[in-house]
């Protein structure tokens, strides 16, 4: 060994009780606690995303407060055309026909009467409307069964 090395060597020896030795600090439970809280924030993330999609998609799919009144005015407009035009004289095939146009409607009023505001259902209203127009179109331009 040269002289320099040999006093570095001597010195470190001789003040090896004096000198303070550093220790890097411990952050080990820091960085496991940090990434533990990461790891529980994003699966909370997750969780409050899936909730706020099916909070949207029942948002979405709760029927809102239907406004009928539209739909009755129609209905109520074509019962009365339909009793404007009821004084027609028909045949027994074409009363017999109408009779069946009638029981129809009052089965379809009926499913109306029971039906729930979240369970609405458009298709009898769109029916009823249907058949009131059907049943005028009848009055008005009468065919027997054999005609069909």
């Amino acid at each position: 060994m040269n002289s320099i090395e040999q006093q570095i060597n001597d010195y470190l020896d001789a003040s090896e009780d004096v000198m303070t030795i550093h220790k890097a600090p411990d952050f080990s439970h820091k960085i496991w606690r940090r990434y533990q809280q990461k790891k529980n924030l994003r699966h909370i993330a997750v969780a409050a995303s899936i909730t706020l999609v099916c909070f949207l998609l029942w948002f979405v799919d709760v029927p809102r407060e239907f406004d009928s009144t539209h739909l009755v005015a129609q209905n109520q407009a074509l019962e009365i055309k339909l009793a404007q035009v009821s004084f027609m004289s028909l045949t027994d095939g074409q009363q017999m026909i109408m009779s069946n146009w009638y029981a129809e409607l009052e089965l379809i009023d009926q499913n109306i009467e029971h039906q729930e505001l979240e369970l609405f259902d458009l298709n009898l209203w769109s029916s009823r409307t249907q058949l009131l127009t059907q049943m005028i179109d009848f009055y008005v331009h009468p065919f027997e069964m054999h005609e069909i």
